[in-house]
């Protein structure tokens, strides 16, 4: 009875991990149904395509973890992730929210907690792409301010205590002025790189 009890839990396993992915989901082509700069994240480093050089790829993923911030903030939400840790569009995230127990849905509340955060710590190293002058491992980290926007030289934020999320270090030090026009906007910088 329990050799045919674990044999119907691993065929289920399996039935569930060969489940294809829902048009909500993924495009005809099987890409991920994601925000602009986080497809362009992908497309770069895991579809073949020539990505840019190391800067240039910390800017795309800083705009990307931007898009996905001010998503969390907005109605629709950023619980639910694609494998590679980003938020799914308006139709992804209700398609997963009705089935949460499907293999293409990975739940930010399990990873982070109730509030959003950057989900990456090495981009570069999970992307597959090690240029030459990168050691192979080195890492690089993400974080973002909500309610918050910023220039080469100031931050500025609704709350002037706005703190960072993320395990990255690389925002603009020092107090932020206070604008309340920021509502609902993010700065984001990947290994001290902004979009």
């Amino acid at each position: 009875k329990e050799d045919k009890e674990e044999e119907e839990e691993g065929k289920g396993k399996e039935d569930k991990k060969e489940e294809p992915c829902p048009p909500q989901l993924c495009s005809s082509s099987g890409d991920s149904l994601l925000n602009e700069a986080c497809a362009a994240m992908r497309d770069e480093n895991l579809r073949g395509r020539k990505p840019g050089n190391v800067d240039s790829q910390k800017k795309t993923m800083a705009k990307c973890m931007q898009q996905d911030c001010v998503q969390s903030m907005e109605k629709i939400g950023c619980r639910w992730l694609d494998k590679h840790n980003f938020c799914y569009t308006e139709a992804g995230q209700a398609w997963c929210e009705a089935h949460s127990g499907s293999a293409w849905c990975v739940d930010a509340h399990k990873l982070l907690g109730p509030a959003w955060a950057p989900a990456y710590t090495a981009p570069i190293e999970v992307f597959n792409y090690k240029p030459e002058s990168w050691e192979a491992g080195d890492p690089y980290t993400c974080s973002c301010m909500k309610d918050c926007s910023s220039t080469s030289k100031k931050t500025y934020c609704v709350d002037k205590n706005q703190q960072p999320v993320g395990p990255g270090k690389d925002l603009p030090v020092g107090t932020p002025s206070v604008l309340s026009n920021k509502k609902g906007q993010c700065v984001c910088a990947c290994g001290a790189k902004f979009p």
